[in-house]
């Protein structure tokens, strides 16, 4: 049994008085809630739990928490008064942290760890990050092998019993490529048990790839394993890391063996993954040219197909592609995958997409999206998908956030993953949780569209229409996409600015090709304007070309507008939806 670190040292949850915090996502949660805090708070209050009862002065969070050795007065007064409100402390009469005038704060409150129950504790998962392959080989050209190695390494740990042993994800893993950090110094940072770092030299089709794993607390090296060979035989060597891993955790990895693969096929293979993690439509389309080739090569290849899938559901959803073009190839490729091994979580996945998306078979997709958890329990694209349809789809706000929590706990440094999830409150109509939590997106990295629209809607949605159009015009300059300019367009509706709607129309129809304006994003407009057939109308156009977005209907406040109009509840029906859901909104 791993002894536990002192609470303040370590990344690792931990208790100020009556609050539970939580580095890893960035929040203090107590009986009055949960409060997300920006990171240079988080810093703070990290710094004076690491010293409980000891003056820190206001030098030492000049360098520890800014990482320079001056700053304001009133910087560091503002962020401490921040600190105070969230932990509903009074500088005159301190509970949490203490001012010694003219010198810096003292931490007052007790620290320590959290209360668990013995049976709570004792099926605590252990927590793993498998940190980006070096690339020795000296050829820049060989970075797509060693992130693919990453990947597919992640991909392998994901597979063993998620109740035991949870896999920080891709995201937040290589966040820490090339990174000077200890071992212990990231082990904090993310709450990690286990570290698994490797390296790779590759030379005219041989590898050599090392591993070892480490324990996160002390930096001792556990184990280490060599491979010597071909490209061809990296799956089987990825197996024995995985079994190995699993035999120091004692757990034991699910899933077939993995199957031999030729070195070409592979090659092509890692490369599509290399790609598909731009995220672009660029690199979707180099990933499907990629993972064609590998499929090609190696009909029997089932990881192939089932990335193949999933690039094709993605190009789809992200519109890069024809709906009716995209779904039935990822669909065609995911049946495959499911044909060759029934126990891939990525074909689930991306077959449950196609289900939710285009199929509009909400029973089917969301069978396959708990299908692909259920394999990969780790996975944190299965566990967010999972978590929007509960939200979306099923209105089921309880279950969608505890699955989007858990897609946090393994991906805590996902701006993607943290924006994403900012929708669920949204649409449960909790305004002011949805805006905090896109803010601590935007606290990771300020260039995040779905924060943006996130708060533009939310404030919209409470009627401080002000605070809503300086959030979206932000996001049409930054970004410029359609729903950008549709939130933007309802914004200025709303705020009695009707000629400044129909402006920003004007420029969402000019911003796309001709004739791909989505009919919906008009609808957004037209409904905050009051001009309901016109919305109706163009919704009626979404149903024909089977836009995915028309689901949302039932539970986005976005089409509140409408709620009470006759058409609403049977273009529900014709949908194949539940009955629209009663409108509570906040006090």
């Amino acid at each position: 049994m791993k002894s536990a670190q002192p609470p303040a040292l370590s990344g690792a949850d931990f208790r100020v008085g009556e609050w539970l915090v939580q580095p890893t996502l960035g929040r203090i949660s107590g009986a009055g809630g949960t409060v997300h805090l920006r990171s240079l708070m988080m810093d703070l209050l990290l710094l004076l739990a690491h010293n409980p009862g000891r003056l820190v002065s206001k030098e030492e969070i000049a360098r520890e928490v800014w990482g320079r050795h001056y700053l304001s007065e009133s910087s560091l007064t503002r962020l401490m008064a921040e600190l105070r409100q969230a932990l509903g402390d009074d500088a005159d009469s301190p509970r949490f942290i203490e001012t010694i005038h003219k010198k810096g704060y003292r931490m007052i409150a007790a620290v320590a760890e959290p209360a668990l129950p013995e049976t709570a504790a004792s099926v605590r998962p252990l927590r793993i990050a498998v940190l980006p392959f070096s690339n020795l080989s000296g050829d820049a050209g060989q970075e797509y092998l060693c992130d693919g190695l990453t990947e597919e390494m992640i991909g392998q740990l994901a597979r063993i019993d998620g109740d035991r042993l949870g896999v920080i994800a891709r995201t937040t893993a290589m966040r820490y490529k090339g990174t000077t950090k200890s071992a212990r110094a990231i082990g904090r940072e993310l709450a990690l048990d286990y570290l698994l770092e490797g390296s790779v030299r590759s030379s005219a089709g041989v590898l050599r790839i090392s591993a070892q794993l480490i324990d996160a607390a002390n930096e001792q090296h556990l184990w280490a394993r060599t491979y010597d060979g071909h490209l061809g035989d990296v799956l089987r060597f990825q197996e024995e890391v995985a079994h190995s891993v699993a035999g120091e955790v004692r757990s034991s990895l699910a899933g077939p063996a993995a199957a031999a693969v030729s070195p070409a096929a592979y090659d092509a293979y890692i490369r599509g993954r290399f790609h598909a993690a731009k995220w672009t439509a660029q690199g979707f389309n180099g990933a499907v040219a990629c993972f064609e080739e590998a499929v090609a090569i190696q009909p029997g290849f089932a990881e192939a197909w089932a990335a193949l899938a999933v690039s094709w559901s993605n190009i789809a959803l992200w519109n890069y592609a024809s709906p009716r073009e995209a779904y039935p190839k990822a669909e065609r490729a995911a049946r495959r995958a499911i044909e060759i091994d029934e126990g891939l979580c990525g074909s689930h996945l991306a077959l449950g997409m196609v289900h939710w998306y285009y199929g509009w078979d909400l029973r089917a997709g969301k069978r396959e999206l708990e299908r692909a958890v259920e394999l990969s329990p780790s996975d944190t694209a299965s566990r967010l998908t999972l978590a929007i349809f509960l939200g979306s789809m099923e209105a089921d706000f309880s279950r969608a956030a505890s699955e989007a929590q858990r897609a946090q706990d393994l991906d805590p440094l996902s701006v993607a993953v943290r924006s994403s999830a900012c929708w669920i409150p949204f649409w449960a109509r909790n305004y002011d949780q949805a805006i905090a939590h896109a803010r601590a997106a935007l606290d990771l990295e300020d260039n995040v569209p779905v924060a943006l629209l996130v708060i533009g809607a939310a404030a919209r949605a409470k009627g401080t229409y002000e605070d809503a159009i300086t959030a979206l015009e932000q996001a049409v300059a930054k970004f410029g996409d359609p729903l950008s300019f549709a939130y933007l367009g309802m914004a200025y509706a709303l705020a009695g600015k009707p000629s400044r709607a129909r402006e920003v129309l004007r420029l969402l129809v000019q911003s796309c090709s001709p004739g791909e304006v989505r009919p919906v994003f008009p609808a957004y407009i037209y409904a905050a304007l009051g001009e309901k057939r016109t919305a109706f109308e163009h919704l009626e156009r979404a149903f024909e070309q089977r836009d995915p977005l028309i689901l949302w209907l039932r539970v986005s406040p976005d089409f509140d507008a409408l709620r009470g109009d006759a058409r609403f509840p049977q273009l529900l029906r014709r949908l194949d939806l539940a009955a629209p859901l009663p409108i509570s909104r906040p006090g």
